[in-house]
């Protein structure tokens, strides 16, 4: 078997399968400068390309004589899990998308298709299959890792991990409202549309994740650039909204629109910040509660008694933190159970956790990342009435 994912053309590999010579050259029109193709007009024909090479998209049309596409993206999935399959079909049953769905078939077109719409579910399904490729990578690389540290490979993993369990909650309400039914009602629709939406962001997040982690494989480094985080944070709280560790409480997102938010800080690594941060407050408690996420742009100087530590308050500071306005300042307030004195001095070390399922490697990742970034990290915590964490990071204009 070719051992290789990307050809030597440099282009990755698709599959196309499908007993209509008609339809598998109108696809190979439409992507033959992307990809090196591979065109079958049966399941044989297929299962012998997938033992020669390795594939990252499949094409497969649902109706063809002989085994159907759904029985072949059975065997495709055992042979190779990783390959994305999108399914086409001239007719559209809700018995055949729940088998698609249920086999882990990435989308569902119909015939004849749109130019437009097949091209961005291919692209999706590229990252998809990228993404899955990363993380396997990220797996063999932590193999002999130092145990006491907290690795870049710990933390993408961490948080692809978090993402994933998003997508995993939305695709169980998903199957929810299609299985038992052989129809669904118009805001059945609707909130499918949501809940895949939710999916679509949350799986470009973990591909964004896994290609910051491939970068740093490589020692890759590009030029400093300013970001407005604004979006990136919106886009925060509504992703935490879906989280299963949200159910119940509430997130508001405090910002003034008209302030850009301007930071060098790469947008990836403000949102596992404060991500981490805001799902630990979440965890922290069982109980329902209001998380604030606040941000601003801070003029003044930080008062210096926030650079150490006492009972209540905790700081983590980058060796390069110049306390020069003006700053980003992220806060994130919750209303939980607080944080006692002894979980407080230890709540930044890896792999030290207080929850039976943790894995003590969130909140070290955000203290890594804010002495990655000139950054400072305030933690002020009262027993019984809950916590204020605050990341101040240089602010670019």
């Amino acid at each position: 078997m070719d051992s290789e994912l990307i050809a030597r053309s440099g282009k990755p590999r698709m599959l196309i399968v499908d007993d209509e010579e008609g339809l598998r050259l109108a696809v190979r029109a439409v992507f033959h400068a992307q990809f090196e193709l591979h065109l079958c007009r049966n399941s044989a024909e297929a299962m012998q390309v997938l033992a020669e090479h390795r594939i990252s998209v499949a094409i497969l049309d649902i109706k063809m004589v002989g085994e159907s596409g759904l029985d072949l993206l059975k065997r495709i999935k055992t042979a190779d899990p990783l390959v994305e399959v999108i399914m086409l079909t001239g007719y559209e049953t809700l018995d055949a998308l729940k088998i698609a769905v249920r086999h882990q078939a990435c989308d569902f077109l119909t015939k004849p298709f749109d130019i437009t719409i097949i091209s961005e579910s291919v692209a999706r399904a590229l990252r998809l299959r990228m993404a899955s490729e990363v993380a396997h990578l990220a797996i063999s690389k932590m193999t002999g890792a130092d145990k006491g540290a907290i690795s870049v490979q710990d933390g993408i993993l961490h948080d692809v991990r978090n993402v994933m369990t998003i997508v995993l909650g939305m695709s169980e309400c998903c199957a929810g409202l299609i299985n038992g039914r052989d129809s669904l009602r118009a805001q059945d629709m609707t909130e499918l549309r949501q809940n895949f939406d939710v999916v679509l962001r949350n799986v470009t997040l973990a591909s964004d994740l896994c290609t910051r982690y491939l970068g740093a494989l490589r020692h890759h480094r590009t030029t400093a650039q300013s970001h407005n985080i604004h979006p990136v944070l919106s886009d925060l709280c509504q992703l935490l909204r879906s989280h299963p560790e949200a159910r119940g409480s509430r997130i508001n997102f405090v910002a003034d629109p008209a302030v850009e938010l301007r930071t060098e800080t790469d947008p990836v690594e403000v949102f596992q910040m404060v991500f981490n941060v805001a799902l630990n407050s979440l965890q922290a408690t069982r109980r329902p509660q209001l998380i604030t996420l606040e941000a601003r742009v801070s003029e003044q100087p930080l008062n210096p008694n926030m650079l150490g530590d006492t009972a209540t308050t905790r700081a983590i500071k980058s060796p390069a933190f110049a306390n020069r306005p003006p700053f980003v300042a992220l806060t994130i307030r919750d209303a939980g159970e607080g944080i006692p004195s002894d979980v407080l001095e230890k709540m930044f070390t890896p792999f030290v956790t207080t929850r039976a399922t943790g894995t003590g490697v969130g909140m070290a990742v955000v203290a890594r990342l804010v002495e990655k970034n000139e950054g400072l990290l305030f933690v002020e915590t009262s027993v019984g009435k809950g916590t204020t964490t605050t990341i101040y990071l240089p602010h670019r204009s």
